[in-house]
């Protein structure tokens, strides 16, 4: 997905104005919509109409709720931002996965966010126990990470990331992965914090009826997909050198 960031820097630093000015009468409970139709410099390149912006817990795409209306016959995505903690590269971030499933849709594909993959995962339970609830599972939230950002959805925004921020180190967090130690994960304790993420609805892990059988998969996937995002790292690695000579 190289190429994305220019666009999407232009479009967050026009959120961040609009957010400043938006809020600062204190009112954060207010809705922004950003009419992107409205900019053209940006919508010809990124041709959302309206971008809903509301203040939450999180810096958050919206997946399920965003795509085209219908009723209004526009396509409209919607984000959280963090009351706390508006930082411009997580604007940014999210802006690339809404980026990629406009381009898709655009080019009459599929969503990624419409995949089996990330149907199964990415349930309200899950970024619960990402985020909220993370205390409850202090041996096992690692694991978690590890599958967030192993999927389809996560992939090609991070390595857009990699390739343009050099404040982004992913070689290092795949190849940790990739040498992830599953003996130290099978005790007792873990075994009753994958009891607790099975209490959530989250199919792709409650299909496994045994933590073992869990660990193995973990194991597995890790490897394929760790190998994968490995090589194309690598690959971006060696463009920046050539780019560079």
């Amino acid at each position: 997905m190289l190429g994305i960031s220019l666009v999407v820097c232009r479009l967050s630093d026009v959120i961040v104005d609009r957010v400043n000015s938006f809020y600062s009468d204190g009112n954060l409970n207010k809705e922004l919509i950003v009419r992107v139709s409205e900019i053209d410099d940006i919508y010809c390149d990124f041709g959302i109409d309206e971008l809903v912006i509301n203040l939450g817990d999180l810096n958050e795409y919206l997946h399920n709720k965003s795509g085209f209306d219908d009723n209004q016959s526009k396509y409209i995505s919607y984000m959280t931002l963090n009351k706390n903690k508006v930082y411009l590269g997580s604007i940014r971030h999210e802006l690339k996965h809404i980026y990629i499933d406009w381009c898709i849709f655009n080019n009459d594909g599929k969503a990624i966010k419409d995949s089996k993959e990330v149907k199964e995962l990415y349930t309200s339970g899950f970024e619960s126990l990402l985020t909220t609830d993370k205390e409850k599972i202090p041996r096992l939230i690692l694991l978690l990470r590890c599958l967030y950002y192993t999927t389809k959805l996560e992939i090609p925004a991070f390595l857009e990331n990699h390739y343009f921020d050099s404040n982004y180190f992913y070689k290092k967090h795949i190849k940790s992965m990739l040498g992830f130690d599953f003996n130290k994960l099978k005790t007792i304790e873990c075994e009753k914090e994958f009891n607790i993420i099975k209490s959530y609805d989250i199919p792709r892990i409650n299909k496994f009826k045994t933590y073992d059988k869990f660990l193995s998969y973990c194991n597995k996937f890790f490897k394929i997909r760790g190998e994968y995002i490995l090589r194309k790292i690598n690959n971006i690695d060696y463009l920046k050198k050539i780019n560079k000579c």
